[in-house]
């Protein structure tokens, strides 16, 4: 007599799940038959209230049970198995979507984005919380406009309740959507800029950098939301000239192996720092102090020649005779040109 699997009901609950939230938002699911199952579930359209198609694809791999589930570390895990190439590779946004019965809910992660993230790992492994749970609500406010482009559709004050989250990525959805949906409200720069402080260097992520350089500007910043006005760039260029020794050194410190060059990381580190009223007096404080490490120091003679040329010359000399083959190298373009120029 053939029998039911009970897997194969749960697997059909949290596929149905799935299709219930996206076709109650009003657009497509179709489902992958099972024969046809190459390691996507189901592809779907994204469709705007008046029924016409936003042309947004996206590809859904879904996993359904208690067992995906890590109740005490409050994550979600399954393994790659062989579609790690075709999971890369595949031509439209994918996603996983873990469904939970006892919770009777799903959380979600880019599949693509983790792969590239972790090419060593044997298993798609993700935290859940309030960024990546998938249901009605959440599918309409985060995840829709996530998958478009336009950044989650929520209000000021979930944003900010979402930034002093003790879950991290609870954190940066709630810095990000405070940048791009409410630029020109005072408290999104009072945030951006406590989340700065409060953390150690090693647990800021470049793109709150590049997020607070968005103030002073750089040649590389593409910004195509709503225009920051010249009395929001006043109020933040006044916070980030509180800017002590202690916040110019973590920002040096969140230079990485790409250095100072035009599209890194460090590009937007220099015009925070080279922004700040006091700028020079604190970059010529951490050169001089040999009980900084050498790394550090030249990344503040490096920012100090772009902004003072030639008055860096004795910061920078100094360095270069210690041993500092950086310093030797702008010695030379400032004693030749007369300024250091990074950015070709």
């Amino acid at each position: 007599m053939p029998i039911y699997r009970k897997s194969a009901v749960v697997s059909k609950i949290g596929v149905n799940y799935v299709r219930g939230i996206i076709e109650g938002a009003g657009c497509l699911f179709q489902q992958i038959d099972q024969e046809n199952d190459l390691g996507i579930d189901a592809i779907c359209e994204l469709v705007n209230e008046d029924g016409r198609p936003e042309n947004h694809l996206f590809a859904l791999q879904i996993k359904s049970g208690d067992s995906y589930y890590n109740e005490a570390s409050a994550t979600c895990s399954f393994s790659i198995g062989t579609h790690r190439e075709y999971w890369a590779k595949y031509k439209v946004p994918l996603y996983a979507l873990v469904y939970i019965p006892k919770l009777n809910t799903a959380y979600w992660t880019n599949v693509k984005a983790f792969l590239k993230s972790n090419p060593d790992a044997n298993s798609v492994s993700f935290c859940v919380n309030r960024a990546n749970q998938f249901d009605e609500e959440k599918f309409l406010a985060y995840f829709k406009p996530m998958v478009t482009g336009r950044g989650p559709n929520i209000s000021l004050e979930d944003s900010l309740a979402l930034a002093r989250s003790q879950n991290e990525d609870e954190v940066w959805l709630g810095l990000t959507t405070l940048f791009r949906r409410f630029p020109n409200t005072l408290q999104t720069w009072d945030e951006l800029v406590r989340a700065f402080k409060v953390r150690e260097a090693s647990e800021i992520p470049g793109f709150l950098i590049y997020i607070l350089a968005h103030i002073p500007w750089h040649g590389d910043i593409a910004y195509h939301g709503e225009t920051i006005k010249p009395g929001t760039k006043s109020y933040a260029s006044g916070l980030l000239d509180s800017f002590d020794q202690a916040d110019v050194k973590k920002l040096l410190l969140m230079i990485d192996e790409n250095g100072i060059q035009r599209g890194v990381v460090g590009q937007s580190v220099e015009a925070l720092v080279n922004s700040i009223k006091n700028a020079s007096s604190l970059l010529i404080k951490i050169i001089m102090d040999d009980q900084n490490d050498m790394e550090l120091r030249e990344s503040a003679a490096f920012i100090l020649s772009v902004k003072k040329g030639e008055e860096a010359l004795p910061y920078v000399r100094h360095l270069a005779v210690s041993g500092s083959e950086v310093c030797g190298y702008i010695h030379q373009e400032i004693s030749e040109y007369g300024a250091f120029y990074p950015y070709m």
